[in-house]
């Protein structure tokens, strides 16, 4: 299949499965959070989720309540890529977000620090989304190359610093194929989160 037809065969399992999504993602947020990954991190960069993706509402909470630092994402239309901010300590349960791009929630940069690679460290975990996942890590994403491109930047980045980082990939159990037509600019995850 290719990538156009894969998405689509996950947008029809994502419609036929609405009722049982969040119980999914439930289940999905306790194997994250009981995960040596989140509970070794220091840094986790979540995404704030579509309706048709596993909601991370409760990773983000337990994350403050555990005081890690936790960062999402705000699509940068002008360079094609994404910026993550952290939320404001103060924040709460308003986290601090506006409505973006796609419909998508992103943090008011005016409320929220701007995550700089440069000056990571210590443990990061960053939670991707995806349309597809292979269990040994290959994502297909929705096409427009934001994550891949973050991650690439993001690599090169570690280099230089003294930190460490695990990219897990989070998605529903029939979003998991044998196998997906990734190219080389396609990052490979460390890990899957599924259920």
């Amino acid at each position: 299949m290719t990538k156009q037809e894969i998405r689509s065969k996950i947008k029809q399992l994502v419609n036929e499965n609405q009722a049982v999504l969040h119980a999914k993602s439930q289940d999905i947020c306790k194997k994250i959070v009981t995960s040596d990954e989140y509970l070794t991190a220091d840094i986790i960069l979540a995404y704030m989720a579509l309706d048709d993706e596993v909601d991370l509402g409760a990773v983000i909470i337990s994350s403050f309540v555990q005081e890690k630092k936790i960062a999402v994402p705000k699509v940068n239309l002008q360079s094609g890529s994404l910026d993550f901010y952290y939320f404001d300590d103060t924040a709460g349960a308003s986290y601090s977000l506006n409505d973006g791009y796609y419909g998508i929630k992103e943090p008011d940069e005016t409320k929220c620090k701007k995550l700089e690679t440069s000056s990571l460290n210590g443990n990061v975990l960053i939670l991707v989304p995806g349309r597809s996942f292979t269990d040994n890590g290959d994502r297909l994403g929705r096409g427009k190359g934001f994550y891949d491109k973050f991650l690439s930047e993001l690599k090169s980045a570690v280099i230089k610093n003294t930190c460490s980082i695990k990219t897990a990939g989070v998605c529903f159990d029939f979003q998991i194929l044998q196998n997906l037509p990734v190219t080389e600019n396609d990052v490979k995850m460390n890990l899957i989160f599924q259920g």
